[in-house]
């Protein structure tokens, strides 16, 4: 079995089985994650009877979202690999690509006012932010979001290409012995927390 986890905008948890099907996902929708998270993990694994040391792998985001709920991700990943389990993350900004969309733009809010754009083709990719003010959004490409609803906008949505189709993410990312990225903040660490 493998544990899935998304702490970016709220929390998804679920259980997958080795042939990468939901046995059960539960979006918890914006909670303290940090408050109620191990629960969370604990009370699915008693329902189907699993140990922490059952699981094969736990696959989970790295990113981009909110900076507080990447790090509650983090920090069971950390938990999980002291317990030798294997770990995978993605960027939703994949997602697309992994279910093959050749080009588009995945967008998302990156607070203090501004949008992150994650814009690709068959030849090169690109990230970038910018004032929300100067979004402009036209019909020259497949548009998507982690919602399906960005900024009253119709967009498609990462987490539901995730929830409908969960084999195709994890035949992606569980070809490595183990996939863990680094996590993807919208901003550097210093850039983000600097005063005033």
């Amino acid at each position: 079995m493998h544990l899935y986890l998304d702490t970016t905008h709220g929390i998804q948890l679920g259980l997958l089985n080795n042939q990468y099907d939901w046995i059960e996902i539960n979006n918890l929708g914006e909670l303290k994650s940090s408050a109620v998270i191990h629960a969370y993990i604990n009370d699915l694994l008693v329902k189907y009877n699993q140990e922490i040391l059952d699981i094969s792998s736990l696959v989970y985001c790295a990113g981009p979202g909110s900076y507080t709920g990447m790090r509650v991700s983090e920090g069971i990943a950390q938990i999980f690999e002291m317990a030798q389990i294997k770990l995978y993350s993605f960027y939703h900004f994949e997602i697309p690509q992994i279910y093959g969309n050749q080009h588009g733009k995945w967008l998302d809010h990156a607070f203090k006012g501004e949008i992150f754009i994650y814009d690709w083709n068959e030849n090169k990719s690109s990230k970038s932010r910018i004032p929300l003010s100067d979004l402009i959004l036209n019909n020259d490409c497949p548009v998507f979001s982690f919602d399906d609803n960005f900024l009253d906008k119709k967009v498609s949505s990462t987490y539901s290409l995730i929830m409908e189709n969960p084999s195709t993410l994890l035949k992606n990312i569980l070809t490595e012995p183990t996939s863990r990225r680094e996590l993807y903040y919208y901003r550097e660490l210093s850039e983000e927390f600097r005063r005033g």
